[in-house]
């Protein structure tokens, strides 16, 4: 909120990234330490939920802090980053004091729930497939997990091009203003909880996670193809729907698959090792639709661009789940 040159906001947009690099990986893997496999994908999708109902919150209450502008001094936008940082600082604190590591560390389970949930867990491990290596660069290398971050590469990658583009894509597809595509976010924020949740049951309930995901993927990049072809609001707002409810819900069912083949040794380098390789995906996506955009005047090329990525990405799950169904 600090920030006066673009200089300081590259150093501090680095710094912020190398500080929250480890968050995600450790929150699944701390699931994975607690939650059996068959609670798996309803554990992450709660633990998801968070970014539709972040997008529905702060849909609502951003143009009123942003209405802040020369409240003590500051400007809008540092009101937003003061409002938004100093929960985070908050929770911080408390997850570092309240947060127990494992089922060992607490005393509010009873000696027979302790040993009913070691032993799944232990079971749940001692029917990985995956195997242990001897050190972080072969667990990293190891072609599952490759495979798994080239898969997370080709269809997270592509698509956050389009979440950090999408106000202004929406705008140029439906003619609709900031505040109306504000009120879209939050209906899609709503749609994509439900869905969330909803996917996150069935995958657990089947004991099923890759058709969770190749369906809802074959869906997502029909609707980038159908937002290139959009020539008029209405299928604009179809493709930008089907995107809002099925690309976050299907996620889950990854993650639980993954932590699933992945020896519990190597399971929080390997998520991260999958989600490093995602975020060089959303980086190079990121440029590559800037500059289809500046080229040819329009997103479409980009979203085509989107649309194929993610089917290559369904391709290399679809190869996923058949060497799943080899080693059971």
């Amino acid at each position: 909120m600090f920030v006066t040159t673009p200089t300081q906001f590259y150093i501090l947009r680095f710094l912020l990234g190398a500080a929250e690099a480890g968050f995600f990986p450790a929150i699944l893997y701390y699931a994975s330490i607690w939650f059996p496999a068959q609670w798996r994908a309803r554990v992450v999708s709660r633990f998801y939920v968070a970014q539709p109902i972040t997008s529905i919150v702060m849909g609502l209450v951003s143009p009123p802090i942003l209405g802040l502008e020369g409240t003590m001094g500051l400007h809008g936008w540092q009101w937003l980053f003061l409002i938004e940082g100093v929960p985070a600082i908050l929770m911080g604190l408390i997850i570092f004091r309240f947060l127990p590591d494992s089922p060992d560390d607490v005393a509010w389970l009873a000696p027979d729930e302790r040993r009913w949930l070691t032993g799944a867990l232990a079971a749940d491990a001692a029917a990985t497939s995956g195997a242990a290596h001897g050190s972080v660069l072969r667990a990293i290398a190891d072609p599952k997990v490759l495979l798994f971050g080239f898969t997370w590469f080709f269809f997270v990658g592509s698509v956050n091009a389009y979440y950090n583009s999408m106000p202004s894509i929406l705008a140029a597809k439906t003619g609709m203003d900031i505040a109306q595509i504000g009120q879209l976010t939050v209906v899609g924020g709503v749609i994509g909880m439900v869905m969330l949740l909803g996917l996150g049951w069935h995958s657990d309930r089947r004991q099923e996670r890759y058709w969770h995901m190749l369906l809802p993927w074959a869906v997502v990049a029909a609707a980038f193809a159908l937002l290139a072809l959009a020539t008029s609001p209405t299928p604009a707002l179809i493709a930008a729907m089907l995107i809002f409810a099925l690309y976050l819900p299907s996620q889950p069912a990854f993650f639980a698959a993954l932590s699933e083949t992945l020896h519990e040794r190597h399971r929080a380098v390997g998520i991260a090792a999958v989600n490093t390789i995602a975020q060089f995906g959303a980086f190079l996506s990121t440029s590559a639709l800037g500059v289809s955009r500046d080229a040819t005047g329009s997103y479409d090329v980009g979203l085509a661009v989107i649309a194929a990525c993610v089917l290559i990405g369904a391709a290399l799950l679809n190869r996923l789940r058949r060497q799943a169904a080899l080693t059971r």
